[in-house]
């Protein structure tokens, strides 16, 4: 019985993110994806998912640049690019629309949570993702060759209650080794930026002197 209600929860997550991905695919059409993610609150209550696009990217690297983010540097552009890209679901990505794509998930889960099959904080909910995610890219979902080492697929905490190694850690499970190289060097830049974007009104301090 236990086993069953975890594959049906792993399945309602597959059917939920093709949902979500056709949602995705209607809002934004013709979009670049480089990143679809579960996002899964710490306590494994529900789930959601969000995708990731170059031209959402350059959407709110603009949004950022006229809020006067990196104002004064040589290359603003670059520089919040690098800065965002990994920044986190809230900044720029495709979030949903409001659907019942993952309502079957949640009504699993109550289940499990009440039969004490899945507990808070256990990381079952990021396995069964993970199992998920595996699941729907062995179907080719996510495209295959270089069309697929071109996305990151991965589990996040919503609001980013989770460390890097944890994200690198699901992520390692469901990418190939190309893939993780180049995620793990653009969040390395996009941590390296966060110290280096100036912020809206920032000036650079003056020399100070006497007479």
């Amino acid at each position: 019985m236990k086993e069953d209600l975890l594959a049906a929860i792993r399945d309602s997550l597959a059917s939920g993110a093709k949902t979500f991905l056709a949602e995705f695919r209607a809002a934004w059409p013709n979009e670049t994806m480089y990143s679809f993610l579960f996002e899964l609150p710490p306590e494994g209550s529900y789930a959601c998912a969000a995708a990731a696009t170059e031209e959402g990217l350059t959407r709110v690297v603009k949004k950022y640049a006229a809020k006067g983010y990196a104002a004064g540097l040589k290359d603003a552009t670059a520089a919040l690019q690098k800065w965002l890209r990994w920044a986190g679901p809230e900044d720029g990505w495709f979030q949903g629309l409001n659907s019942d794509a993952f309502v079957p998930t949640s009504k699993l889960l109550d289940e499990a949570f009440a039969a004490e099959w899945i507990k808070p904080f256990d990381g079952q909910l990021e396995s069964l993702a993970q199992s998920a995610l595996r699941h729907l890219d062995t179907e080719g979902v996510f495209g295959t060759g270089e069309g697929r080492e071109a996305v990151v697929l991965g589990v996040c905490n919503i609001g980013g209650d989770n460390s890097d190694e944890d994200f690198f850690a699901w992520a390692e499970e469901v990418n190939p080794p190309t893939v993780m190289q180049r995620l793990r060097r653009e969040v390395l830049e996009s941590r390296s930026m966060s110290d280096r974007i100036p912020s809206p009104g920032w000036k650079p301090p003056t020399s100070g002197g006497g007479a």
